[in-house]
């Protein structure tokens, strides 16, 4: 049975203090970011990975992880590629979801500007849905789509090197 993991935690319980739980490539990473909200974020996501390592053990992977890269940035440990893992973070929350199976996760802050750039990321066929709704349902649709593409390019490993508008996504609206 395939398994997944979700865990979402708010930058805002973060204490900066926490970060000597990071490996040190980890933390000079994190200190080497200049903006403090996305410090926050970083340690935030690095320290849900952490927690994630602990609780599932995975086989040769060292407390604290290090994780590496693939070609497109998808992360992941040299010691474990069984252990799959997806970060993501914005606003005032960071997430990580961990899985059997590779998996991709996305969390967006909903701004309407964002919403502006529909064109580059929806469908043709998305964008006669959309144009169709009402404003602040265009809204929701627009990140409801967004964090669904994003986490199916992350699971990928392709990431926001594939082009969202090519991913077509459709919903059955009678049950929402």
């Amino acid at each position: 049975m395939k398994q997944a993991y979700i865990y979402i935690i708010s930058i805002n319980d973060i204490d900066y203090g926490l970060i000597n739980m990071l490996h040190e490539k980890q933390r000079q990473r994190i200190e080497g970011i200049k903006n403090e909200k996305a410090k926050k974020q970083a340690l935030a996501s690095e320290l849900a990975l952490l927690y994630a390592v602990k609780k599932f053990k995975p086989k040769d992977v060292p407390i604290p992880p290090m994780r590496a890269k693939r070609e497109h940035g998808k992360p992941y440990f040299e010691e474990n590629t069984d252990f799959h893992f997806s970060i993501s973070h914005s606003g005032s929350y960071a997430v990580v979801a961990v899985a059997d199976d590779v998996i991709g996760v996305d969390i967006e802050k909903i701004s309407p500007e964002k919403a502006r750039v529909f064109k580059r990321v929806l469908s043709d066929k998305e964008q006669d849905v959309f144009l169709n709704l009402g404003y602040q349902e265009q809204i929701n649709r627009f990140f409801e789509l967004w964090v669904l593409k994003e986490s199916i390019t992350k699971a990928s490993g392709k990431g926001l090197y594939q082009s969202f508008s090519k991913i077509s996504i459709s919903f059955n609206d009678k049950n929402k």
